[in-house]
Protein backbone atom coordinates (compact mmCIF):
# COMPACT_ATOMS: atom_id res chain seq x y z
CA UNK A 1 0.00 0.00 0.00
CA UNK A 2 2.71 2.39 0.78
CA UNK A 3 5.77 0.91 0.07
CA UNK A 4 6.53 3.13 -2.76
CA UNK A 5 6.49 6.38 -0.36
CA UNK A 6 8.61 3.78 2.22
CA UNK A 7 11.08 3.79 -0.67
CA UNK A 8 10.90 7.46 -1.84
CA UNK A 9 11.91 7.84 2.54
CA UNK A 10 14.47 5.78 2.67
CA UNK A 11 16.06 7.35 -0.49
CA UNK A 12 15.51 10.77 0.56
CA UNK A 13 16.52 10.72 4.48
CA UNK A 14 15.55 13.62 5.78
CA UNK A 15 13.77 15.20 3.13
CA UNK A 16 10.74 17.60 3.59
CA UNK A 17 8.22 15.77 1.32
CA UNK A 18 5.51 19.05 1.46
CA UNK A 19 4.07 19.56 -1.96
CA UNK A 20 7.64 17.76 -3.11
CA UNK A 21 5.83 14.26 -4.01
CA UNK A 22 2.73 13.76 -6.17
CA UNK A 23 0.93 10.63 -6.04
CA UNK A 24 -0.68 10.28 -9.59
CA UNK A 25 -3.60 7.90 -10.33
CA UNK A 26 -5.61 7.19 -13.76
CA UNK A 27 -9.23 8.94 -12.46
CA UNK A 28 -11.45 10.00 -10.01
CA UNK A 29 -13.37 6.86 -8.94
CA UNK A 30 -9.68 5.56 -8.94
CA UNK A 31 -8.68 8.36 -6.35
CA UNK A 32 -11.25 7.95 -4.35
CA UNK A 33 -11.14 4.37 -4.03
CA UNK A 34 -7.42 4.72 -3.06
CA UNK A 35 -7.85 7.51 -0.48
CA UNK A 36 -9.10 6.01 2.51
CA UNK A 37 -6.56 2.88 2.34
CA UNK A 38 -3.36 5.05 1.77
CA UNK A 39 -4.52 7.24 4.82
CA UNK A 40 -4.84 3.92 6.72
CA UNK A 41 -1.69 3.04 5.68
CA UNK A 42 0.53 6.24 6.20
CA UNK A 43 -1.20 6.63 9.53
CA UNK A 44 0.44 2.86 10.40
CA UNK A 45 3.59 2.72 8.56
CA UNK A 46 4.87 6.32 9.22
CA UNK A 47 4.51 7.24 12.60
CA UNK A 48 6.82 9.67 13.08
CA UNK A 49 5.74 11.79 10.07
CA UNK A 50 2.45 13.65 9.53
CA UNK A 51 1.32 13.79 5.43
CA UNK A 52 -2.40 15.50 4.40
CA UNK A 53 -3.39 14.18 1.20
CA UNK A 54 -3.52 17.21 -0.87
CA UNK A 55 -5.48 17.77 -4.66
CA UNK A 56 -3.66 19.72 -7.25
CA UNK A 57 -5.28 22.79 -6.79
CA UNK A 58 -4.49 22.87 -3.60
CA UNK A 59 -0.77 22.25 -3.66
CA UNK A 60 -0.65 24.50 -6.54
CA UNK A 61 -1.77 27.71 -4.35
CA UNK A 62 0.83 26.60 -1.55
CA UNK A 63 3.60 29.53 -1.74
CA UNK A 64 5.50 27.67 1.02
CA UNK A 65 5.86 26.88 4.94
CA UNK A 66 5.82 30.76 6.53
CA UNK A 67 5.10 32.81 3.15
CA UNK A 68 2.76 35.44 3.34
CA UNK A 69 1.73 37.19 0.50
CA UNK A 70 1.95 41.07 1.79
CA UNK A 71 0.74 42.45 -1.16
CA UNK A 72 -2.44 40.89 -1.11
CA UNK A 73 -3.27 41.59 2.55
CA UNK A 74 -3.70 45.25 3.83
CA UNK A 75 -0.75 45.82 6.55
CA UNK A 76 -3.05 45.03 9.65
CA UNK A 77 -3.65 41.72 8.38
CA UNK A 78 -0.70 40.66 7.26
CA UNK A 79 1.28 41.69 10.39
CA UNK A 80 -1.43 39.89 12.62
CA UNK A 81 -0.52 36.70 9.97
CA UNK A 82 2.99 37.07 10.70
CA UNK A 83 2.85 37.57 14.38
CA UNK A 84 0.40 34.19 14.58
CA UNK A 85 3.02 32.54 12.84
CA UNK A 86 -0.01 31.42 9.96
CA UNK A 87 1.46 30.70 7.08
CA UNK A 88 -1.81 31.96 5.03
CA UNK A 89 -3.25 28.81 3.77
CA UNK A 90 -6.24 29.46 7.21
CA UNK A 91 -8.76 28.94 4.03
CA UNK A 92 -7.33 25.82 2.47
CA UNK A 93 -5.88 24.06 5.55
CA UNK A 94 -7.82 22.38 8.06
CA UNK A 95 -7.77 24.54 12.08
CA UNK A 96 -6.38 21.78 13.72
CA UNK A 97 -3.57 20.74 11.09
CA UNK A 98 0.08 20.75 12.79
CA UNK A 99 2.56 23.04 10.98
CA UNK A 100 4.74 19.97 10.53
CA UNK A 101 2.11 18.19 8.15
CA UNK A 102 3.25 17.19 5.19
CA UNK A 103 1.60 17.81 1.92
CA UNK A 104 1.20 15.34 -0.55
CA UNK A 105 -0.02 15.98 -4.01
CA UNK A 106 -2.74 12.82 -4.62
CA UNK A 107 -4.81 14.07 -7.91
CA UNK A 108 -5.71 12.42 -11.31
CA UNK A 109 -3.01 12.06 -14.22
CA UNK A 110 -5.62 14.93 -15.85
CA UNK A 111 -5.34 17.35 -13.00
CA UNK A 112 -1.41 17.18 -13.15
CA UNK A 113 -1.34 18.50 -16.49
CA UNK A 114 1.58 21.02 -16.33
CA UNK A 115 2.33 20.58 -12.74
CA UNK A 116 5.41 19.24 -11.51
CA UNK A 117 7.09 17.86 -8.65
CA UNK A 118 10.01 16.32 -7.39
CA UNK A 119 8.98 13.27 -7.22
CA UNK A 120 6.30 11.46 -8.74
CA UNK A 121 4.57 8.07 -7.83
CA UNK A 122 2.31 6.83 -10.67
CA UNK A 123 -0.42 4.38 -8.92
CA UNK A 124 -2.78 2.63 -11.06
CA UNK A 125 -2.04 4.06 -14.77
CA UNK A 126 -1.60 0.77 -16.69
CA UNK A 127 -3.85 -1.11 -18.80
CA UNK A 128 -4.12 -4.33 -20.84
CA UNK A 129 -2.90 -3.62 -24.34
CA UNK A 130 -4.72 -5.32 -27.79
CA UNK A 131 -1.67 -5.29 -29.89
CA UNK A 132 -3.43 -8.04 -32.22
CA UNK A 133 -6.43 -6.50 -32.15
CA UNK A 134 -7.40 -4.02 -34.88
CA UNK A 135 -8.16 -0.23 -33.96
CA UNK A 136 -10.93 1.69 -35.68
CA UNK A 137 -9.13 2.71 -38.64
CA UNK A 138 -7.76 -0.73 -39.30
CA UNK A 139 -4.89 -0.16 -37.96
CA UNK A 140 -2.91 -2.52 -35.69
CA UNK A 141 -3.17 -2.45 -31.74
CA UNK A 142 -0.79 -0.22 -31.18
CA UNK A 143 -3.07 3.00 -32.19
CA UNK A 144 -6.16 1.90 -30.41
CA UNK A 145 -7.71 4.90 -28.43
CA UNK A 146 -7.21 2.68 -25.18
CA UNK A 147 -3.91 2.05 -25.89
CA UNK A 148 -3.10 5.45 -26.64
CA UNK A 149 -4.69 7.06 -23.74
CA UNK A 150 -2.60 4.23 -21.74
CA UNK A 151 0.75 5.72 -23.53
CA UNK A 152 -0.19 9.17 -22.39
CA UNK A 153 -0.72 8.59 -18.90
CA UNK A 154 2.48 6.62 -18.29
CA UNK A 155 4.52 9.28 -20.39
CA UNK A 156 2.19 11.96 -18.50
CA UNK A 157 3.50 10.71 -15.30
CA UNK A 158 7.07 10.16 -16.31
CA UNK A 159 7.75 13.69 -17.39
CA UNK A 160 6.14 15.42 -14.54
CA UNK A 161 8.72 14.45 -12.17
CA UNK A 162 12.54 16.48 -11.87
CA UNK A 163 14.28 13.96 -9.80
CA UNK A 164 12.85 10.33 -9.18
CA UNK A 165 9.72 8.59 -10.85
CA UNK A 166 8.19 5.20 -9.05
CA UNK A 167 5.30 3.75 -11.50
CA UNK A 168 2.97 1.14 -9.48
CA UNK A 169 0.50 -0.56 -11.28
CA UNK A 170 -0.75 -4.46 -10.45
CA UNK A 171 0.93 -7.31 -12.59
CA UNK A 172 -1.47 -6.94 -15.65
CA UNK A 173 -1.22 -9.74 -18.55
CA UNK A 174 -0.68 -7.81 -22.03
CA UNK A 175 0.09 -4.49 -20.13
CA UNK A 176 3.05 -1.70 -20.13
Amino acid sequence: KSRAIQHVVSTFAGLDLHNRLALVVPDCEFREGLRSVLVDALSERFHNRRFSLVDASMASADLGRGHVDEKALDKTEASELVESGNDGMEESRELDEPADTEWLLFDTIHQMDGLERLIVIGIGLDSVIHENTPDSQGGDGNTAPSTLETRSMLYRSVTRAHLMVVVVNEFLRGGW
